[in-house]
């Protein structure tokens, strides 16, 4: 029983650890963040500097664009080394980086083709510097896609707080040299080559730590192989790709829809108010991904009441902290708006709206990643596309009745069935359910 408590005590410490790493990993991002833009659009012309953000709003969309092959090999690496088959999970690493690869080379090609087609054919008006951003951007990003799978392996080894170091390792330095860029009055071209070139030179240095693992520095598999990997993680790769995209419109949608129901001046208010919301959760969110190894892993050793007792109290701390926070920012936000951005933004019934969505979403977010981790996607997929169709019914509904808040209380209620589901299916599958 004592050696069972003591490496549950270890365990717990290493979740624990991993999860402050990221969350400040996080803190130091959105900082740097901050700075970056400054320094951009101080270097760019408005033109510029608008074709920049579009560009640098790519990386999201991106690491979408492995149709979830990514975040099945980390739930298949979890499960390998679970079972003691340390050489498994290295190989299945190896075969799913050389897919990666081949994937991304063909969707960069195609990109590259593309864009220089359709500026030939007049489809596209974009001068050199844009056509030369667009290309170093699209395969920086091609990299990144690639590399992005070490980081994936570092998750499945449960080093979340090396991939802590890597991540503000990389915002730091990409800081410092879009700094001198900036100094030195680069050109689009060149402050694109610098911003993505980072960004790539970020994912790459994980393959170079899962490198130096010994047991993990071996070749890919043959083909034979990588085909059979392939084939056994295509049902979990599509049910993660199609999660991944609805994810995306949920949490990604509001100012979209804001925009087709308010005028652009109140659009600009519900954006910022958002951005402030938004930063409590990203901490958040940053925060939990140990828990998706840790729970891939003892559902797969079987410890069912551990990955429970697992979700259950991460679900409670991360309830009284996002509780804290949206009451904090339903106090001090309007002030906070005003010296951040220069306007005055006192609807109380906003700030209302957005605290009760931080609550529900930070609980749908721990019973997600736990539940991602048990493989278990196609429940939340279909609410999720449910959430979005509450929302976009609430919104159309009552903003025209109560105005901008409707958004946000729309929001909240339209993730409740999710956060109830989330729950169920969590004891569902632990219960041997199907």
């Amino acid at each position: 029983m004592r050696a069972v408590e003591a490496a549950s005590r270890v365990l717990t410490h290493r979740v624990v650890r991993g999860a402050a790493a990221l969350a400040a990993a996080r803190v130091v991002a959105v900082l740097c963040s901050l700075v970056i833009v400054s320094v951009m659009v101080r270097t760019f012309d408005a033109v510029e500097f608008g074709f920049w953000s579009v560009l640098a709003s790519l990386t999201t969309l991106v690491v979408g664009l492995d149709f979830g092959i990514g975040n099945a090999a980390r739930n298949r690496m979890a499960a390998l080394r679970a079972a003691g088959d340390e050489a498994g999970a290295a190989a299945h690493y190896g075969g799913t980086l050389l897919v990666l690869a081949l994937l991304a080379l063909s969707v960069t090609v195609i990109a590259e083709v593309a864009m220089v087609g359709a500026r030939r054919l007049g489809v596209i008006a974009w001068p050199a510097d844009q056509l030369g951003a667009a290309m170093i951007a699209a395969a920086c990003l091609g990299l990144f896609q690639t590399a992005n799978l070490g980081v994936m392996a570092l998750y499945a080894r449960e080093e979340s707080f090396t991939v802590a170091v890597l991540e503000m390792g990389r915002w730091v330095l990409m800081l410092a040299a879009l700094l001198v860029a900036g100094l030195a009055r680069a050109s689009l071209v060149g402050a694109s080559a610098v911003y993505f070139g980072m960004l790539a030179f970020g994912s790459l240095m994980s393959l170079v730590v899962v490198a130096r693992v010994p047991s993990w520095r071996r070749r890919p598999p043959p083909p034979r192989i990588v085909v059979r990997m392939v084939k056994a993680d295509v049902r979990a790769a599509g049910g993660f790709a199609a999660l991944q995209g609805v994810a995306a419109l949920v949490y990604q949608s509001d100012t979209l829809i804001a925009s087709l129901l308010l005028p652009l001046e109140r659009v600009g208010d519900y954006a910022l108010v958002l951005r402030l919301f938004s930063m409590p959760f990203s901490l958040l969110t940053s925060a939990i991904v140990p828990l998706w190894s840790r729970a891939a892993i003892e559902f797969a050793r079987g410890e069912r009441a551990q990955v429970q007792q697992l979700a259950d109290r991460s679900a409670r701390v991360a309830l009284l902290l996002v509780g804290l926070a949206g009451a904090s920012l339903v106090v001090l936000g309007p002030a906070f708006v005003q010296a951040w951005a220069g306007r005055a933004i006192d609807d109380l019934p906003l700030y209302l709206g957005f605290a009760a969505w931080l609550v529900v979403a930070g609980c749908v977010a721990v019973y997600s990643t736990v539940l991602n981790g048990m493989g278990r996607v196609r429940r939340q997929t279909a609410f999720l596309a449910l959430a979005l169709a509450l929302k976009v019914v609430f919104a159309s509904a009552l903003v025209g009745r109560i105005g901008l808040s409707a958004l946000a209380w729309g929001a909240a209620f339209a993730l409740l069935p999710l956060a109830w589901s989330d729950r169920r299916e969590l004891r569902r599958a632990l219960a041997g359910a199907t």
